[in-house]
């Protein structure tokens, strides 16, 4: 590995497990059972609400002894560690979200850093397809342009119910333009002049995840914390340490995780946690070089070097996990996540136009398995009225 020094991250990676268990409480819980008491459970730490599944003392949980008799008899489900149902099939689109509040001026991630984040995401989901098609087949495109959004805000924060109103806005307008099965990506800065707060009920703010709209749209919720990004996500300086990351750990978390579990209903894993923050005192990510080509894994990528893009680790699908979803006591983590993608037989690529005789550019990963044991080449355009060049490749 590149580097052997912990990074600091305090907090878990990703919430996605503790946003999983409240909607399934606000779902399951009787009507007799105050609102207001199932609200006060956002306040708790997203890793207390993500292990609730093995609580016992529920005086720690709540006060209030008709919840606390519900729980003590209704134990929630655990995280699964086996996929039984389908993985990700569409297009990921982000939305530029331009947060509005009376006598403020907008607030929001630039065009730049928008179109940044997608050029990354369009390099990392192909080895995020790889490393999915383990667990089955997948397929991830990328919509090549952000989709402005004004989101009006009251009160400097907003909940999940209006956050979903936006996602669902976003995802009618590309079903209009012929993207029938879009995940929309929402990346917030809360550091930025007039940023609003996303909180729950409780009040809480919530972490990165990914979650699915009471509509059926999938969508990643990625904190960002700096502007001026860069595709290898390297040139920061936090907390005093240099080349330090600022968005791609997370938003790669997510994205992989919603490729794995895109419908957020228990059926599927969360793919990513066993490898980062939500199980171990450090992250641990793959590094890929400007081709795509496989480097090695890393706990530091301020201390790697020689990289085009990193991504979060996956955790192989044959690993013992806990009931955390976490590496069995006795497991190596590095061996458990570090290692390249799996070569996948059968690819169906699609390349852009170079602009120069014989050749071809910023090849994509369309889709995996089914495909014939032959190469040939075709040319199409895509949604976007893009001119592409297909192969399949054997």
């Amino acid at each position: 590995m590149n580097g052997t020094q912990v990074s600091k991250e305090a907090q878990p990676l990703c919430a996605t497990r503790a946003v999983k268990v409240l909607k399934y409480l606000h779902s399951m819980v009787p009507k007799t059972v105050p609102r207001s008491s199932l609200h006060a459970l956002e306040k708790l730490p997203s890793n207390l609400l993500a292990g609730l599944h093995t609580a016992s003392d529920w005086d720690k949980v709540t006060e209030d002894a008709q919840l606390k008799s519900w729980l003590a008899n209704n134990p929630i489900p655990s995280p699964k560690a086996k996929v039984s149902g389908p993985l990700f099939h569409g297009t990921l689109v982000f939305a530029q979200v331009s947060f509005a509040a009376p006598g403020l001026a907008p607030s929001g991630i630039s065009a730049a850093d928008t179109q940044t984040a997608i050029n990354y995401a369009t390099l990392a989901v192909v080895p995020i397809q790889r490393y999915a098609s383990q667990y089955g087949p997948n397929s991830v495109s990328v919509w090549p342009v952000a989709i402005p959004y004004t989101a009006m805000v009251q009160g400097g924060a907003f909940g999940p119910a209006e956050f979903e109103g936006w996602v669902d806005d976003v995802a009618q307008f590309m079903r209009s333009q012929q993207v029938p099965d879009p995940c929309i990506v929402i990346m917030h800065n809360r550091s930025l002049p007039n940023s609003p707060s996303f909180t729950g009920q409780g009040n809480s703010l919530q972490p990165s995840h990914h979650s699915i709209t009471g509509s059926g749209t999938p969508y990643c919720y990625s904190l960002v914390f700096d502007e001026n990004l860069s595709i290898a996500d390297n040139n920061h300086t936090v907390n005093n340490q240099a080349n330090e990351k600022v968005y791609a750990h997370t938003l790669s978390h997510e994205i992989a995780e919603m490729v794995v579990d895109p419908r957020v209903d228990g059926s599927n894993p969360e793919v990513c946690d066993a490898c980062s923050t939500n199980c171990n005192p450090f992250n641990l990510f793959e590094l890929f070089d400007q081709n795509g080509g496989y480097m090695g894994g890393t706990a530091d990528t301020g201390q790697a070097s020689g990289f085009a893009f990193f991504i979060n680790s996956i955790v192989r699908p044959g690993v013992v996990l806990d009931s955390n979803s976490c590496l069995a006591q006795g497991g190596d983590v590095q061996s458990a996540c570090t290692y390249p993608p799996p070569v996948e037989t059968g690819q169906l690529l699609s390349y852009g136009d170079a602009g120069t005789p014989g050749n071809v550019s910023d090849p994509v990963v369309v889709g995996f398995g089914g495909w014939l044991d032959f190469k040939f080449l075709f040319s199409g355009t895509n949604v976007a009225g893009e001119n592409r060049i297909y192969a399949v490749v054997a």
